[in-house]
């Protein structure tokens, strides 16, 4: 970027995907003294950006972004780079009424002062922008950098319910393409809500803690996708008190409780298959006793989220961009039909019309 730029630090009251504001940083998702903390894994998620997102308005030319992390940073694993490290930049198309992609970084950041641009040289007058934070970096403090002379309004946090995904790597941005493209970011667009991204990699066990916490927000909807990281031995301890304090906090609130897609691994070991058919039994006997009591909470079974045809993984068990756009189409369908909150607003030939006049 030129040096023309002016830096503007980005206040994190300002952002999307903060479920409190008391937390032990900016960025955080999860707040202290909550008894998170003795669960040490899952403590040091929390600190991940995963979900955090800002909208700003800006009629700047070029739009880029410089980043500090804190020292006690781990690396990210085998997640796909650019949706691990990189901010995702959306424009709104005020023609079609939807988000469209408009820029990524690239590269990984190297110190504080690495300049990554996100837009440059599109003269596009005053627009809307979405700027999705990265998938498995923490967040220090963020910079957005914009013309001299352009004007620039960051947009205060949406009050409306937002959609609460619980789960696993998968929902931490393990091998989506990008921030933008993971599966609980296209939710969130699809239904134009905001996102609390409580994607835990590794760390999604139905602790009690965690399901207390999710009872003092007030979400549109609740999905819980856990089963590829809650070893059996916990289910008979986890699952009922987990679901129970949850569905009792949001009697009025669709919650939609995940089985995990068939692992790719299970078709060539010796018994795989029956091995989890066996864990969707027991999990959906212990569903069955909850729903009894809560008919908010609604079942998705594993044969439904991906398909059949094993094409969907970039490993055993987690999802590549086919397999994620599966279990888009298949959550969409679920939310659409147990909440008129998650009905579309447009019709498939509405938005294909909108789209058109684009060439017009």
């Amino acid at each position: 970027m030129d040096k023309t730029v002016r830096w503007l630090e980005i206040n994190p009251a300002c952002c999307n995907g903060r479920g409190w504001a008391d937390t032990l940083y900016p960025f955080d998702r999860l707040p202290p003294g909550r008894g998170i903390e003795k669960y040490e894994r899952l403590w040091q998620k929390s600190h991940l950006a995963a979900g955090i997102a800002l909208v700003f308005e800006t009629d700047s030319e070029t739009i880029g972004i410089r980043w500090s992390q804190h020292e006690f940073e781990e690396e990210p694993g085998a997640f796909e780079t650019r949706s691990a490290n990189g901010f995702d930049l959306y424009a709104f198309d005020e023609i079609d009424g939807d988000w469209r992609w408009a820029g990524l970084t690239s590269g990984m950041r190297v110190s504080e002062a690495d300049v990554f641009t996100l837009k440059r040289g599109h003269p596009l007058g005053r627009r809307r922008y979405l700027l999705y934070f990265p998938m498995q970096k923490t967040v220090k403090q963020a910079w957005l950098g914009i013309n001299e002379r352009a004007f620039c309004r960051f947009e205060p946090p949406r009050k409306d319910p937002p959609l609460l995904y619980y789960g696993t790597s998968l929902i931490n941005g393990a091998f989506s393409s990008r921030p933008g493209l993971s599966l609980a970011a296209r939710l969130a667009r699809e239904f134009d809500c905001p996102l609390l991204n409580f994607g835990f990699a590794g760390s999604a066990e139905m602790q009690i803690e965690v399901a207390e916490l999710i009872a003092e927000l007030a979400p549109a909807a609740i999905l819980v996708d856990v089963l590829q990281n809650l070893d059996l031995s916990l289910f008979p301890g986890r699952v009922e008190p987990f679901l129970r304090t949850v569905a009792a906090a949001h009697p009025d609130r669709p919650i939609l409780v995940l089985e995990n897609a068939m692992p790719l691994a299970a078709f060539w070991r010796d018994g795989g298959g029956k091995a989890q058919m066996y864990w969707w039994n027991v999990y959906r006997r212990l569903f069955r006793k909850v729903r009894r009591d809560f008919p908010n909470l609604h079942y998705v079974s594993g044969l439904e989220l991906m398909g059949i045809d094993r094409e969907t993984g970039s490993d055993s068990v987690h999802a590549n961009d086919i397999g994620f756009d599966r279990m888009f189409r298949a959550l969409a369908g679920a939310l659409r039909r147990v909440s008129p909150r998650f009905k579309p607003a447009v019709s498939a030939a509405e938005k294909k019309r909108r789209y058109l006049k684009h060439f017009e």
